[in-house]
């Protein structure tokens, strides 16, 4: 935890650093709008790949099958942010992520068992700015995400427990989109955004339509 908020707070600091250098230019070119800046809220919805396999479980001895694996579907992010001005900005966000599933795992001979698990992300990211013509841009994102695995659910005729190995892990983040304005307040953006792995929690990579407003 103390190293997550460092890096947390070590990428405020640098987004604050060089928040005040472009202001500065800005300013000496008479172009800071003070409606660039402001607090948004948005939401995006889209498509998730957890990128699990039947890997994970097979190198136990014990287990000599998988059926299938299910690591794919919705995903909703939900986003708090900061925009300084037009070129940037930083944003806290919070990921749902389908629930992945490893079906017919054949253990000791038996058959039939399954196993899943939730995982949330808590992200806090630096976004760059590039506008461009007809109230179109491009942005890039880049940061830390605190990756949440609850315990692993095992089910076997019909009876359900849980195992006490949930797991945190702090990954890099990386992303891109376009958006657009359709007003002052309110866009729209498509964006791909890449969660990186660590240990036995495997990369996620997201795929995005959201909406947000800029109070």
């Amino acid at each position: 935890m103390r190293k997550f908020m460092f890096i947390v707070m070590s990428i405020v600091g640098a987004v604050v650093l060089f928040n005040d250098v472009v202001l500065a230019m800005d300013l000496q070119s008479g172009q800071y709008d003070n409606e660039n800046k402001g607090i948004y809220l948005g939401t995006q919805l889209g498509y998730a790949n957890l990128n699990y396999d039947d890997g994970m479980l097979t190198g136990d001895p014990n287990i000599s099958s998988v059926g299938s694996v299910d690591k794919t579907g919705a995903a909703l992010r939900l986003f708090f942010g900061y925009q300084f001005n037009q070129y940037i900005a930083t944003e806290l966000g919070v990921v749902a992520l389908p629930k992945v599933k490893f079906n017919d795992i054949t253990y000791n001979g038996i058959s039939g068992i399954s196993e899943s698990f939730n995982q949330t992300i808590v992200d806090l990211v630096a976004k760059g700015i590039l506008p461009l013509k007809y109230n179109f841009s491009l942005y890039g994102k880049a940061g830390v995400a605190s990756v949440l695995r609850d315990d692993v659910e095992v089910s076997a005729g019909g009876t359900t427990t849980k195992a006490n190995n949930s797991d945190t892990k702090t990954v890099p983040v990386l992303g891109a989109g376009v958006s657009y304005n359709f007003t002052q307040h309110v866009a729209a953006d498509l964006s791909y955004m890449r969660y990186f792995g660590s240990g036995d929690l495997k990369p996620v990579d997201l795929g995005l339509l959201g909406i947000s407003y800029l109070f």
